[in-house]
């Protein structure tokens, strides 16, 4: 997909200036796989085992939130699981609910990158390619796709920051969740949120899931490439954005708060399991 096509593809809400422009609540799913989070998010009573609505919709949007007004974007750069959002977009936008599925990588600079499918390794399609992204790991590196990708503070910036909330009375404030799980992007991601200080302005509540062991991991920025080439030299810079997230986290004025680990509810992820609305 052109980027020019992406970037039409963005503009998902008509004519709204903000994307996220009369929602309370917003979900961002980076990394959104075949997008069970938003249907745990709108659906939590078909996913009974599912723990991420109870230990975080629940807690931060609240038990009776609006699904009128509680939207939820999703980015995922596997062209295979582009027809599934599509249908999963198509049938809320039909219930009034209210998912934008975006075909794109995050990072920390609007480029193209190649990505690799890796269906050799994590279960393959059995898992739904949970091997896919920058890394050629399974040695098939002829099997690979390019995929545009967007500066995702930026996209945070322009369209959920200052974006307009309904009048109409809710029990909890306007919040916004993000769930990051990015196969090592998280490494070119999180420092260009920290420099534009993008987790304190918009982010409430934060699970990020860290890939250190998935060495070597090139970490693409407006300055170029660099290459995390061993576990050791991955978990040391992991280590240093903890802190400084974690650090911000404490301050006055920032309110976001951090889970860090393998917090991805994968309850629901595989085989039969995953179900349409």
């Amino acid at each position: 997909m052109r980027l020019w096509l992406v970037i039409m593809h963005l503009s998902t809400w008509g004519s709204a200036s903000r994307a996220a422009d009369g929602c309370h609540h917003v979900f961002l799913d980076a990394g959104a796989n075949i997008g069970m989070h938003t249907q745990f998010l709108f659906e939590p009573e078909k996913y009974p085992r599912a723990t991420y609505p109870r230990d975080v919709f629940d807690p931060w949007f609240g038990r009776e939130r609006d699904p009128r007004t509680t939207c939820s974007f999703g980015f995922e750069p596997n062209p295979t699981h582009q027809h599934r959002h599509e249908k999963l977009q198509r049938a809320y936008a039909a219930t009034g609910r209210r998912y934008a599925f975006f075909m794109v990588g995050l990072g920390a600079t609007v480029s193209n990158i190649t990505f690799y499918r890796n269906n050799a390794i994590s279960g393959g399609r059995r898992h739904y390619s949970w091997g896919f992204g920058t890394t050629c790991r399974d040695g098939r590196c002829h099997d690979n796709v390019s995929v545009p990708v967007i500066d995702f503070a930026a996209w945070i910036e322009k369209e959920v920051i200052g974006r307009s909330i309904p009048a109409r009375p809710a029990t909890m404030r306007p919040r916004v969740i993000l769930k990051m799980d990015i196969e090592t992007a998280e490494f070119a991601v999180i420092p260009r949120m920290i420099a534009k200080d993008t987790f304190c302005r918009s982010i409430d509540y934060a699970t990020i899931e860290w890939h250190p062991h998935m060495t070597p991991i090139k970490v693409h920025t407006d300055r170029g490439t660099t290459t995390l080439d061993s576990h050791v030299e991955a978990l040391a810079v992991q280590n240093t954005l903890e802190a400084l997230i974690d650090g911000r986290s404490g301050e006055v004025n920032c309110h976001t708060n951090f889970t860090h680990g393998d917090f991805d509810d994968e309850s629901y992820s595989i085989g039969s399991r995953a179900r349409h609305p």
